[in-house]
């Protein structure tokens, strides 16, 4: 999955005002970072939805991927401590513990969750 070419002031423009998503962002330049994080994610759980099953030794990677996705969406957008901390406590938690398969389809939600999210800042 390869980078394409933004014209400016294109949609997925990410200099322009309101930015790729249509509100404002501390870091507009991370955007191209977590889209590919997303595709990544939604790949994997597409996978998995088929009955791919992925490696036990993957649970704590795919779990530490969310708390990278996590940090990179409070990075992009400049969410507060706060807010940050109760989305953290949320997505992270290993009660119950949880399969890396089950960890990828989480990491899906996430992004879902953060697009959710976005539209609500609309």
């Amino acid at each position: 999955m390869g980078a394409g070419v933004t014209l400016h002031g294109s949609k997925g423009d990410v200099t322009a005002t309101k930015g790729t998503y249509g509100i404002g962002q501390a870091k507009p330049e991370l955007a191209s970072q977590a889209e590919q994080r997303k595709a990544d994610a939604i790949e994997l759980a597409e996978k998995v939805k088929r009955g791919a099953v992925v490696p036990t030794e993957y649970a704590p990677k795919l779990r530490e991927a969310i708390d990278g996705d996590l940090t990179l969406w409070r990075e992009q957008f400049g969410v507060s401590g706060s807010e940050f901390k109760a989305m953290r406590k949320e997505w992270l938690a290993d009660k119950p513990e949880r399969t890396a398969s089950e960890w990828a389809v989480r990491r899906a939600d996430w992004f879902a969750a953060r697009d959710a999210w976005i539209a609500s800042k609309k």
